[in-house]
């Protein structure tokens, strides 16, 4: 679904250059790793013993990093994760909001929960939906 706002070009061309300015910096900071700096304090020494996990288990971690809430943990190790993307409309010259949801693996270390905001890196094919896996909780939902 789309949902055009009235915000000038200008103003969210500033926002979008302050975040990703951000986003290369932590990526480049975490490059000699398998993850970023931060993500490596968010995740426990605790051994989860599950093989698909990126931590204690076989799978690496390759390609995108990205961050979303999380609106589903129904699944077994599974969680939904959805993330804002903001486009540009040429033809109307209006910026719209979408939303995209990402199945990602959830593994016993992280256990992360409902309203979670979490960082997400791509995967190889975990399951038929699962290509990605969280990789920390970096900021705790609200109770």
């Amino acid at each position: 679904m789309l949902r055009c706002t009235g915000r000038t070009p200008r103003l969210i061309n500033g926002i979008l250059r302050e975040v990703i300015g951000s986003l290369t910096l932590r990526f480049n900071e975490g490059a000699e790793e398998n993850t970023s700096i931060e993500v490596d304090k968010m995740a426990e020494d605790k051994d989860c013993g599950d093989k698909k996990c990126w931590k204690h288990g076989s799978v690496k971690v390759r390609g995108d990093r990205v961050t979303g809430r999380i609106v589903s943990t129904k699944g077994k190790n599974t969680a939904v994760v959805e993330r804002a993307i903001t486009k540009k409309l040429t033809k109307y010259q209006r910026w719209a909001k979408e939303k995209s949801r990402i199945s990602a693996h959830n593994p016993p270390c992280i256990d992360a929960r409902v309203g979670d905001m979490v960082e997400i890196g791509e995967t190889r094919k975990l399951s038929k939906t699962k290509a990605w896996t969280v990789l920390g909780v970096i900021e705790a939902a609200s109770e």
